[in-house]
């Protein structure tokens, strides 16, 4: 895996004239795991939606640097994978065609297929299924398996167990292990089952506005 890293440079972000989170200036190098912490409303899905690069801080700075260059933030989507509850299907699709097309844009390992991402998932008995037929829980196995198994160096993870029961947050687990033990990972979340394996936390509490 690639060695990535990732900084932010007194990054804040307001909404409607309030100041989220403000100053947070951090260093991230892979094999990592960070949970983004706080309260529902907090800032952490908007942190890592910055992170990302889906939205912009309003002020500060973010760099990614990979292999000692600086990568264009344009470019940044080739290097993650983001899973979110708020991301939809098309629901006029199967759960085959969504997994085909899905790998058809994003790098996989090569002794992964549609076939094994099915196994890995026990859908054999759904691939026929469209997406808008599916339980919540079998709607989120999908994010994940498409989010955790490819081969980029970074993950972002937005309430990554959302749905998921007992055995789907221990199948999570295992994913993870398996697929991400190299990579650099962010979870927002408020819940500890699903950032257990995490090493270190960003409070987004710290990071607020004391006006």
């Amino acid at each position: 895996m690639s060695q990535i890293e990732i900084i932010t440079e007194g990054i804040s972000k307001d909404y409607n004239y309030n100041t989220i989170f403000q100053g947070i200036s951090h260093s991230f190098t892979n094999p990592d795991a960070i949970a983004l912490l706080g309260d529902n409303g907090s800032g952490k899905s908007t942190l890592l939606k910055i992170l990302s690069g889906m939205t912009g801080p309003t002020t500060g700075k973010i760099k990614w640097i990979l292999k000692d260059k600086e990568i264009p933030d344009y470019k940044w989507f080739e290097l993650l994978s983001f899973c979110s509850p708020d991301f939809h299907f098309d629901p006029r699709f199967t759960i085959s065609e969504i997994l085909r097309m899905y790998m058809d844009v994003k790098p996989f390992p090569d002794h992964l297929s549609v076939s094994e991402l099915i196994e890995r998932m026990n859908f054999q008995a759904h691939t026929q299924k469209k997406m808008n037929e599916l339980s919540s829980g079998m709607y989120q196995r999908i994010r994940l398996v498409l989010t955790i198994c490819t081969e980029v160096p970074v993950l972002f993870l937005d309430e990554p167990c959302s749905n998921l029961d007992i055995a789907g947050v221990k199948w999570y687990n295992d994913l993870i292990e398996e697929f991400a033990a190299q990579k650099l990972i962010f979870v927002a979340s408020n819940d500890p089952k699903e950032y257990a394996y995490c090493s270190t936390d960003i409070q987004i509490m710290n990071y607020k506005s004391s006006l």
